[in-house]
This record gives C-alpha cells, structure tokens and sequence, in this order.
C-alpha cells in the first residue's frame, strides 16, 4: 500500500515575480533529512518508490525545479552567455530550503541533478551535511576547465546545440534521447517517458549549461562527505577501463579525501530503479557513516 505523503507548489511573492514554482513532495519520518534532486527528465515523484521504503529512517524532500519533468518551464534567456536555467533551479532549491528551514539536510542528485546537488552544497554549506550522487557528472574535464568560460560557451554550441537541435526535430531521436542508450531499465523507462516530458528546448537549456558548468572548484571546495555512486553499464565493452578512466579524472582534479567513489558493475543508470536494495544498503550505511565498497552482482546481468 502506498503511503500518503504531501504534495505542494511553492510560489513565494507575487505571480510576476515568481513565473514558476518548484514543486516538492515531502514524505515525514525518520530523523534525518534527505532533500532528492531528481534528473532533468522527471519530477520527483520518480523517488516514491525510496522515500516509502526508507520512511522510518529519513524526512525525504523530493523537489522538482521549474521546468523539470514536464513541470512549467520558467521565461528564461537562452543559448545565453551565461546559465540562467541553471541558477533558477538552485533559487527554486533554495526556495525549499528556506521554507522549511531545513539543516544538516543530505542532498542526493540523480544525473543532471547531481550537478546541481554539488553546486547547491558550494552555495549552501551551512545547511549541508552530505551529498550523494547517483551516476551524474560532478567534474568537468580539467583540460577543459583550464580553457575558461569563452571555450566552453563555444564547445556547449557545438556539442549540444549545434549537434543536437535539429536531430531533436526528429520523433525518432527525440523517443530514443536519454532512452534506452543510456540503459534505462524498463521500470524507470516508464517513469521518465521514452519521449521525456520535459520539452526539447528545456532539454537543450539545462543540456547547454551543464557544458558550462565550473565544477571543480566546487567540488575541491567540498567539505563534506560526498559518496559518488558510479554505475557501470551493462552494455559497456570495458566496465574496468571505465572505472580506471573515471578514478584517473578524479585524481586530476583533486577532489577531496571526503570523496568516495562507488562502483556498481552491470548497472543501468537509474540506480535507484535497478537496484533499490543495494542502493538503499549503499546510502544508509554512507550516510550513518559505516563502510561503503564496490557492488558486483552475482549474476552478472
């Protein structure tokens, strides 16, 4: 049976001051606070699923920024110099945030919105105490990050607008993007829509200024615990190279000992949706501060 939980739309201020709201679903329970960023494609109402079943352990927020999921997308700039989508999500974060007054809250971010965990916890150190991030980028290149903000504006415009805008006009692009290529399993297919609720320009927006995002700073910056969860896909020729790959990255950048990066071999991205048990396990025993390792499936599947 499912377990009632409140729903709500935040506007603070007048209509025009605040063109969307975050929405933000609060299941109430165990002592500690968990605030749930969910990925660019879904509301987070897709983390139901992890709120029921660690009710008696954390207070889970599930907030979804405007634009998110489907969600009524704010009247912002694009292809912009700068990343407005991105700073109205952490505003209407923030928003949550205050609200409720929330302290030493766990911010957990799923792909795009790992991202935004790592930027909300560089803006908001005081009322963080841990980040988890479930298979997002939380580093950029340092190669590329010694180019400055001009380079990647112009690597953004290639590699998604430029690559990207016009291949989104096709409906067989568009059902597959964020599909099946990234390994979805068929559950969490569903939930996110195989033709994703969230419009193409809100896609190509939050997808641009990823590419501009200053990360390292952020995350060198870091001092709180900040468990990397990592999942190595099934239809990866080479699960070891990829881990070896990622682990050198974060050497590069530096990021701190607080850091720990997780790996769950034959893993679809939706971590959370594969493998609930074991990633339920990972993050309580992250968050209780006990012993967190690796992840191998017995079957290999």
């Amino acid at each position: 049976m499912w377990i009632l939980s409140l729903s709500l739309s935040l506007c603070f201020g007048a209509p025009e001051d605040v063109p969307t709201c975050p929405e933000v679903e609060i299941l109430e329970g165990g002592p500690l606070s968990v605030l749930v960023i969910p990925a660019m494609s879904a509301r987070g109402t897709v983390w139901r699923g992890f709120m029921a079943r660690n009710r008696d352990r954390y207070t889970t927020y599930a907030v979804t920024p405007p634009g998110f999921g489907g969600s009524p997308a704010p009247d912002l700039p694009r292809d912009s110099d700068s990343t407005p989508w991105t700073n109205h999500a952490l505003d209407a974060i923030e928003q949550v945030i205050d609200r409720y007054e929330l302290e030493e809250v766990a911010l957990l971010g799923h792909s795009w919105g790992a991202g935004i965990a790592v930027l909300l916890a560089d803006r908001r150190p005081e009322v963080v105490r841990a980040v988890v991030n479930v298979d997002g980028l939380i580093t950029m290149d340092p190669e590329r990050e010694k180019e400055g903000p001009a380079a990647w504006r112009q690597a953004a415009d290639a590699n998604v607008l430029q690559a990207w805008r016009d291949r989104f006009q096709d409906p067989e692009e568009w059902a597959k993007f964020n599909g099946w290529p990234i390994d979805l399993d068929e559950r969490s297919a569903l939930v996110y829509g195989m033709n994703m609720a969230t419009p193409k320009e809100v896609v190509l927006q939050c997808w641009r200024e990823m590419w501009m995002w200053d990360l390292n700073p952020a995350i060198r910056r870091l001092d709180v615990p900040l468990l990397d969860l990592q999942a190595l896909k099934p239809n990866d020729p080479d699960q070891e190279q990829t881990r070896r790959d990622y682990l050198s990255r974060l050497k590069q950048v530096g990021v701190p000992d607080t850091h720990q990066a997780i790996f769950l071999y034959h893993t679809r991205h939706a971590i959370e949706g594969h493998r609930p048990e074991e990633f339920d396990r990972l993050v309580r025993a992250f968050l209780e501060g006990n012993e967190v390792s690796n992840f191998r499936p017995d079957d290999e599947d």
